[in-house]
Formats: structure tokens, sequence, C-alpha cells
């Protein structure tokens, strides 16, 4: 155990600091995309995949450009082909402070090689103190394979048939527009992150696993609960901590439900799920992929519903039907995800 957790602190001290740094160069590359993507035609067929509006900019309602008809009757001056290195450029331009899309690139590769190796030696030695019917907690983590992402989200965004009155341009294919291919770069550095984050966390939980599953072979006694509360959210960790450590389990987990409703409240006026995503028209970016975007909100939306849910079920009675520390824990992972999800939140205009 003393070799994994040496492993663990080489890895982290290491790349600490080249994690946070990709972290926040990908979100400033991102709100680049977004605002480049605003000015693209939309579509992916042929010369249409290259058009993008004035000096990439987002087009009136009245210059919008039409998939169905194209060029047919002429586009408007401020339509222009560009090349995939002039929305490169535009893209670095946007972000500012001399970034470059081609080094945030070799970054992921390099990191995803990293990680890569790393969790090759960690899985080397977990292998040598498990055995191959253990269930622990990272036998479930999905190893990282870079470049995976990248090209799901190219092939998720992409359209499988098209139809428009543009024959020049349907005779030329379907292809893959610029801006989709830097889309694609943002989604896969931000895979490689999570998938760092979420393999050091499974290093930690399975140190502490490991630790109270050998104490339980040594003392024969019932394991302890896995209830690490520095791995929740921070508003989870600060608001439920006390609580939770001198036994109110019910008071703890209601206090994380009314986080979550806070939370809600603050970003949309409403308190509850379903309004906050219906008439506070509240959207969680983060989806795998753009055509489950919807799926994905979905399910942050059912989920701080299942929250309200459980906050009226448990409200009728004096203990909430909590007795132990495992399941209170459980019940605040839950609220932990659910505010997770809302730090990524936005509005619909």
């Amino acid at each position: 155990m003393q070799q994994l957790e040496a492993l663990l602190a080489y890895f982290t001290t290491k790349y600490s600091s080249s994690i946070e740094e990709l972290t926040v160069n990908v979100e400033k590359m991102k709100v680049a995309c977004d605002r480049i993507r605003d000015s693209w035609s939309g579509s992916c067929i042929g010369y249409h995949s290259k058009l993008y509006y004035g000096d990439f900019e987002r087009p009136s309602r009245g210059e919008k450009f039409s998939v169905e008809w194209g060029g047919i009757n002429s586009l408007l001056e401020a339509w222009r082909e560009r090349t995939a290195e002039e929305v490169k450029i535009a893209i670095a331009q946007l972000v500012g402070n001399k970034f470059s899309v081609d080094t945030l690139q070799k970054d992921t590769e390099t990191l995803a090689r990293e990680i890569e190796d790393f969790e090759t030696q960690v899985g080397l030695h977990v292998a040598s103190i498990t055995t191959n019917s253990t269930t622990h907690p990272l036998a479930g983590i999905e190893k990282i394979e870079p470049g995976k992402n990248l090209k799901a989200y190219i092939k998720g965004s992409i359209p499988q048939s098209v139809m428009t009155r543009d024959t020049e341009a349907l005779a030329q294919g379907i292809m893959i527009p610029a801006i989709i291919y830097y889309d694609a770069v943002v989604y896969e550095a931000e895979s490689v992150v999570s998938n760092i984050r979420q393999f050091v966390k499974g290093c930690n939980h399975f140190i502490k696993w490991y630790e109270l599953h050998d104490a339980t072979r040594v003392n024969s006694g019932p394991r302890p609960p896995l209830t690490d509360l520095s791995l929740l959210h921070p508003d989870i960790f600060s608001k439920c901590h006390h609580l939770f450590e001198t036994g109110a389990y019910p008071e703890a987990v209601e206090k994380s439900f009314k986080v979550v409703r806070d939370r809600l409240r603050s970003l949309t006026s409403h308190e509850t799920g379903s309004e906050a995503f219906g008439k506070g028209k509240l959207h969680i970016k983060g989806a795998a992929a753009a055509n489950v975007d919807r799926d994905f909100n979905e399910g942050v939306k059912f989920l701080t519903m299942a929250i309200d849910k459980f906050r009226n079920e448990k409200s009728h009675t004096s203990d909430g039907n909590i007795a132990d520390a495992q399941h209170a824990y459980e019940y605040l992972t839950m609220s932990s995800l659910a505010l997770h999800l809302l730090d990524r939140a936005e509005l619909i205009p």
C-alpha cells in the first residue's frame, strides 16, 4: 500500500499545476468556441460547413444562413468561407494571452499519455494485492483512451443524413466543420482532466477501502462505513459536516437537500427542480456530446426532482428513516453530485 501511496503522491505533485492550467485554458477555449459557433452556418454539407458570418459574428435573424436553400439564391456578402486555420486563429484571439490551440492539444495528449501510464502502474499494484473477484473503488473506473472522446464527439455531432436544395454543396458530401473539430478538442481535454480527477479520487478511495478491509480481516469485526466527507462538494461539506460528525444524520441529510434548493433558487428564483428547468430555463453544460445534451439535462432535472421528493418524504418522520452513517452519507453524495452539476449551470435566454 505504501507503493501505491508513493505513486499517487508523485503523480499529483508532478502534474497538479499542469492539470489546473489545462482546466483554466479549456474553460476559456470553450467560451471562445461558443462565440465562433454562433457565427457558423450550422451545416455540415460541403462548402456550407466552411461558412462563417462576418468577422466571426452572430448574424441577425434576417441574415441567418438557410441550410435548405444554401447558395442557390446567392449568399449575403458577409457569409464567407473560412479555413480551419482561420477558425483556429480566431479562437486564439478570443482567448488572448498568447493562447495556442495547438499547445492545448499537445498538453492534453501529454497528460493523457501520463495518466494512461499511471493507471497501468496502479492497476498492476492493485492486482497484486486483490483478487479478480474483489469489488473495490477502482474496479468500475473506465481507463483513459487518448483520442477516444474527440472522435466520439465528432461522430455524435455530424448528422448521418442531410437535406438541402443546394446540389453543389450536396455533391461535396458531409464534412467535419472546423468549429466542430475544435469543440471536440475542448471535449477531449475536459475528458482527460475529468478522468485524471476521477482516477485520483478512486485511488484515495481505494487506499481507505483497503485499510478498512484489511482492518476488518485482522479484527474480524464489522467493516466501518465509507464516509469520507472531504470528498463531498465544498458547500455540502461546510454546511453538513458538523451535523454528520455529531451523529445528527437526518438533520445533515435535510440540510444537504436545502443547500441544493438554495442553489436552484439563487440560479433561477425557483426552488424545485421541475420549475428551475422549466420556468427558470436552467441548462447544465457538460453533456458527453451535443446530441445527448437533452438527455443529460433531463437527468440532472430528475436528480433535483428526486431530492425534492426525498426531502418531502423525510420531513414526515422525526428521524427521516436514517439511522446510520453510511445511509446518511449516500444521501449526502446525491446532494453533492447535484451541486457539482449545478456549478456548470447557465440560463437559456
